[in-house]
């Protein structure tokens, strides 16, 4: 595997509950106090949230919110959701069944298409490098930084703007009632790059796949080698591991060490992920390493090291 990028975490944006990315109220988000109280009425409830987190990000990082011309031409934007769309689609289909297209608000038709939830943030603050969505269960957010790694390491990009949004499952949804709520926003950019005013630490991340079954074959020689990839093949070092309830997620448990691997399970969602790690750089504590495991058998590695 290629050697990781020298990238550093200078700006982080969180929207989120008060209990944190978990289940809550949904009440608890309103975009009259968060954004503005006019132009954001019929925005999607998770876009909204993405909008006010990556508006802290970009004050925390010292950026203005607009970027100018040659900074707007070198960032990079990956976001992630596995959710965003679920309650508003439910919300399309109903109308639809009940009283035809015509019933359908033409402020939000257009978001049947899940990638505008998150390009909204590009489009809004003229952000032209590229704009990328990203949906793989659990691992997404996590994959946003591999992914903006590479578009860096390849000239594609010279800044970065990664993050993570999710609203909860409709209601109809089985495991709705566990489902992530809200959004986290990093601002990411290459060391020596300008004059950085803080910087919080980097996060380096892998993905790879293994099998849904749960089948042990091969499962901790891939591991080790994505975890020396991104420099935490260290001993003793904290793993957190967020995950559902199934076979791959306990094959990957094993992998790491099963007793010694501090294993949380979350709900569907990409977002707890990205909050880890968020807390993981304010706090500026000992390095870990933060997991995402799903059932599908996809799996993000992150070596996250606060300054």
């Amino acid at each position: 595997m290629t050697a990781p990028l020298d990238l550093v975490v200078t700006g982080i944006g969180a929207t989120l509950p008060p209990a944190g990315p978990g289940p809550s109220d949904v009440d608890w988000f309103d975009f009259r106090t968060q954004l503005d109280e006019r132009g954001y009425k019929y925005v999607p409830r998770a876009a909204q949230m993405l909008l006010a987190a990556a508006r802290r990000a970009f004050d925390d990082a010292a950026r203005p919110r607009f970027a100018a011309d040659e900074d707007s031409e070198g960032c990079g934007v990956a976001l992630a959701s596995n959710n965003c769309a679920s309650r508003l689609h439910a919300s399309i289909d109903d109308a639809v069944r009940s009283g035809g297209l015509n019933t359908l608000r033409p402020a939000t038709a257009p978001f049947f298409s899940v990638n505008l939830f998150l390009s909204r943030l590009a489009i809004e603050h003229g952000l032209k490098g590229f704009s990328l969505a990203l949906h793989t269960p659990r691992t997404a957010g996590l994959e946003t930084f591999e992914v903006g790694e590479r578009a860096v390491r390849q000239g594609r990009a010279s800044w970065l703007v990664l993050g993570a949004t999710e609203d909860p499952l409709a209601d109809v949804e089985p495991e709705s009632a566990g489902s992530d709520d809200g959004a986290v926003v990093f601002v990411a950019e290459p060391a020596g790059l300008r004059d950085i005013e803080q910087s919080y630490g980097s996060c380096v991340v892998r993905s790879l796949f293994v099998s849904p079954s749960g089948a042990a074959d091969g499962v901790r020689e891939r591991m080790r080698a994505a975890l020396a990839a991104i420099g935490a093949d260290v001993p003793g070092l904290p793993v957190r591991l967020v995950c559902d309830d199934s076979p791959a997620a306990d094959a990957v448990a094993a992998a790491l060490g099963g007793g010694t691997v501090d294993r949380e399970l979350a709900g569907p969602g990409s977002l707890r992920p990205m909050a880890v790690v968020a807390s993981l750089l304010r706090d500026r504590g000992e390095p870990a390493v933060v997991v995402g495991a799903t059932a599908t058998g996809n799996v993000a590695l992150a070596a996250v090291t606060p300054n």
